[in-house]
């Protein structure tokens, strides 16, 4: 908090009755919810879901800043989105939607996640994905909006064609990961640690983070990301 960084943290919301006296004090909460109970509690648990709207309603109770983030998977569909979207209405929450990552690095090498096939979106699923939120009047509660989905679509194309997308990530740099266990990590997606003066920057497949892909369109002069960027700020 000295140093000026932007503090955020996410969780499933199990815990944060217990600790929100302390979670307050973080410039955002971010909250795991992916739709609707059934499709929320076979990815992850019986009972999550209602853990998670509980977080939410006292988090707005208490006035913390809240981010739902939505894990986006094939098995997502028009009604997990509606759902979504009027929670974050009702909670005054922001609204990210995380499309299911295929993999991670692990000792600098790219390793797809086992069964990803069962779960991983496709492009098309995706598009149809944009397509729903152009006509819900309530599409301005995503973070990102038109040019978020643009540029993961766009990424998934590339990767169903086998194209190269490495990016220069700015991970270590303008970002860094702390785990529950207190260690520090380049990034949440990356196993190594942080190292003294931080990550010169690094290569890699890049993710569908909207906050990264900021980030490092930023740090990249990439003009569509700063005309985004600016057209958001204005």
């Amino acid at each position: 908090f000295q140093k000026k960084f932007k503090v955020s943290l996410t969780t499933n919301g199990k815990l944060v009755p217990q600790y929100i006296n302390i979670l307050e004090r973080l410039d955002c909460l971010i909250i795991s919810l992916d739709g609707t109970r059934d499709t929320h509690d076979y990815l992850r648990g019986k009972g999550t879901h209602s853990a998670a709207l509980s977080a939410l309603m006292l988090c707005r109770e208490r006035g913390v800043r809240t981010m739902i983030s939505a894990v986006v998977t094939n098995r997502t569909e028009a009604g997990d989105l509606s759902f979504l979207l009027d929670t974050a209405e009702k909670t005054g929450a922001g609204l990210i939607f995380q499309p299911m990552t295929c993999g991670a690095y692990i000792s600098g090498n790219w390793v797809i996640f086992k069964k990803s096939d069962e779960l991983l979106p496709s492009a098309e699923q995706l598009e149809s994905l944009r397509v729903f939120l152009r006509s819900d009047r309530r599409r301005h509660l995503l973070a990102g909006g038109e040019y978020y989905l643009n540029k993961i679509i766009n990424r998934r194309k590339k990767i169903e064609q086998n194209m190269n997308t490495d990016i220069k990530c700015m991970a270590g740099k303008l970002f860094l990961t702390v785990s529950p266990g207190g260690r520090i990590f380049v990034c949440s997606m990356r196993d190594e640690e942080l190292p003294a003066g931080g990550s010169p920057g690094l290569k890699c497949p890049g993710c569908d983070c909207y906050s990264y892909m900021l980030l490092n369109g930023t740090a990249e002069l990439d003009l569509g990301t700063i005309s985004h960027c600016l057209c958001c700020s204005a």
